[in-house]
């Protein structure tokens, strides 16, 4: 994890860099299928093709919406490729989420990082027969088979979830009352659905705080 700020804002420049980056000559934004096609196909893995990737990454996994296209607010941290690996990834990840989960937050053209809520699901159940690691990161530390006899042990007959007990740390210690409680099961089973299932353009600014900066020629490499 870096330390940088991830800019998520729409930027002109850059939209019109990633433009001819991407080949594309209509108005529209290429969908998250094209763009996977393209990277299928490119040879080698120059700065193009990582700034591609990129933007595929978080496209479909790290900050998805709920459109077949990507979203142009992905293109201003892909410019200057050399910094990706400074960018803080995780604190964007979560702030996208705390995004969803807001009262008024934009649920009709934004998604939460699934493969988060996915392994976040997992590490928080209380487990038999399963050895899970504490080394590496989370998401290496799993595999299918052990994300299978984790859902087949939170399974209860009727197919719903909710059979395993929660790790200490992740019950409520204070305050905590039935609806508390209860709550804390609905978004539990939510989370579950999710795994179980597989599931891993709005023109508005959005920069959760962070300050908007300007990209100029010199940034482009």
């Amino acid at each position: 994890m870096g330390c940088l700020d991830v800019v998520y804002a729409r930027d002109t420049d850059a939209i019109q860099f990633m433009k001819e980056q991407l080949g594309n000559t209509g108005r529209k934004q290429p969908t998250i299928a094209s763009l996977e096609q393209k990277l299928v196909a490119m040879r080698p893995a120059n700065s193009k093709f990582l700034r591609l990737f990129l933007t595929y990454a978080m496209s479909f996994v790290l900050a998805p919406t709920t459109g077949i296209r990507v979203s142009p607010r992905f293109y201003p941290l892909v410019i200057n490729i050399k910094e990706a690996k400074n960018l803080n990834m995780c604190w964007f990840v979560i702030m996208m989420l705390c995004k969803v989960l807001q009262p008024d937050g934009d649920k009709e053209k934004t998604d939460p990082c699934m493969l988060y809520l996915m392994v976040k699901y997992l590490d928080s159940l209380e487990l038999n027969g399963i050895e899970i690691s504490e080394e590496g990161t989370r998401v290496s530390v799993w595999t299918n088979a052990m994300v299978r006899k984790a859902i087949n042990e939170d399974t209860k007959p009727d197919g719903t979830f909710g059979v395993a007990r929660l790790k200490q740390e992740f019950q409520r210690i204070e305050g905590t009352s039935e609806e508390d409680t209860s709550r804390s099961r609905d978004v539990h089973e939510q989370q579950t659905d999710s795994t179980s299932e597989g599931n891993l353009n709005d023109s508005s600014e959005q920069t959760f705080g962070y300050e908007d900066e300007q990209y100029e020629p010199s940034c482009i490499m």
